[in-house]
């Protein structure tokens, strides 16, 4: 998500890419921190939190043995955030899953 970066803000766009992907792909979206339940209530998180953030769950949920490749999509300062996943998964030689960075309005 960009700004504010909660997902439930993007739920037709998902709707929409899902139904064009034809159930080739699953579609998740990550609020930023402070947006909706996670994080700590009052506290401004920095990008490189945020960062941080959304790389712990590509990690956790996307990138493995045994799973499919990945497309990660950011719109406006998720569009940011994204390309510095890309650099972290690359310099970490994990990237290999990662397919594609799509920056939507960066």
């Amino acid at each position: 998500p960009g700004n504010p970066g909660a997902a439930g803000d993007y739920v037709p766009f998902m709707e929409a890419l899902s139904q064009a992907l034809q159930g080739r792909a699953s579609v998740a979206a990550v609020s930023n921190l402070g947006q909706c339940t996670e994080g700590i209530p009052g506290k401004t998180f920095t990008l490189q939190e945020q960062a941080a953030h959304k790389l712990r769950y590509v990690r956790e949920h996307a990138l493995g043995p045994g799973r499919p490749p990945l497309c990660i999509v950011g719109h406006s300062i998720g569009a940011y955030v994204a390309l510095q996943n890309l650099r972290a998964l690359e310099a970490e030689r994990a990237a290999d899953q990662l397919q594609q960075v799509v920056a939507l309005f960066p």
